[in-house]
């Protein structure tokens, strides 16, 4: 996603009042993952948020996970060309 285009989402948003302005789909995920006592404008969005919450945090887990895994891949190598 371009600047631009995050850039026109978050105007909008803010010209809005939102609360929260995802841009694109993860970025939904992140917010109904993350919703806490934030203000609720429908009852559909708060309860899509208590259904899919424990399921977008369990999600996160497993992006988090493999992120280390690439870390640490990127890490062994690095480490392995700097011993030769």
């Amino acid at each position: 996603m371009k600047a631009e285009e995050v850039a026109k989402i978050t105007i909008q948003g803010i010209k809005s009042g939102s609360f929260s302005i995802p841009c694109r789909l993860d970025g939904r995920a992140v917010a109904i993952a993350t919703a806490g006592l934030s203000p609720q404008t429908s009852f559909l969005m708060a309860s899509i948020e208590v259904v899919f919450a424990g399921l977008f945090r369990f999600v996160a887990l497993l992006l988090q996970w493999r992120g280390y895994e690439i870390i640490e891949k990127y890490n062994y190598s690095h480490k392995k060309q700097q011993v030769e």
